[in-house]
């Protein structure tokens, strides 16, 4: 993209740096953001949407293999610091955050951590026992499970099999 100014082509990553102020620890993104405290953006020559914490990581590591996230160390959203920033995957990302403490509720990502698991045994004993006659309530609070999720489980709606 030519600067309107100089007529000299501008990179991604020239207009990157532009929006970053470097402090002693944390590198701070200073232009677009998702949201109110939200990941830093910014858009490709090809108006793709491109996270700030991502690319920072790119310019100085290289490409990021698919799947995998690019998760903060400082827990700041708006660091572009490589050195705070490491790979993982979601589950990665999301055990991180959740042995700092910053899980705001049981399901980040479309995975809720405070889901009881049960084992295929489990499953079938539980739909064996609702076929026999044991409630609903009585096999949630049995497996230490919600309601809604016996109620899943026995009409196969989840924990299919």
């Amino acid at each position: 993209m030519p600067n309107q100014w100089t007529k000299h082509p501008v990179t991604l990553e020239q207009r990157f740096w532009r929006k970053v102020i470097k402090t002693e620890t944390c590198w701070l993104w200073k232009g677009a953001e998702m949201g109110v405290g939200g990941y830093g953006f910014i858009y490709n020559s090809s108006r793709k949407l491109q996270y700030a914490h991502r690319l920072s990581y790119y310019f100085h590591f290289g490409n990021i293999p698919r799947g995998l996230c690019v998760c903060h160390h400082c827990d700041n959203r708006k660091c572009v610091n490589p050195k705070h920033l490491f790979l993982g995957t979601r589950a990665d990302n999301a055990a991180d955050m959740l042995s700092k403490g910053r899980a705001r509720s049981g399901n980040v990502n479309g995975y809720n951590y405070r889901a009881k698991w049960l084992s295929p045994v489990d499953v079938k004993e539980l739909r064996l026992e609702w076929k026999n006659g044991k409630t609903i309530s009585s096999l949630a609070r049995k497996y230490n499970i919600t309601f809604g999720a016996a109620w899943k489980i026995v009409h196969n709606q989840s924990h299919k099999m």
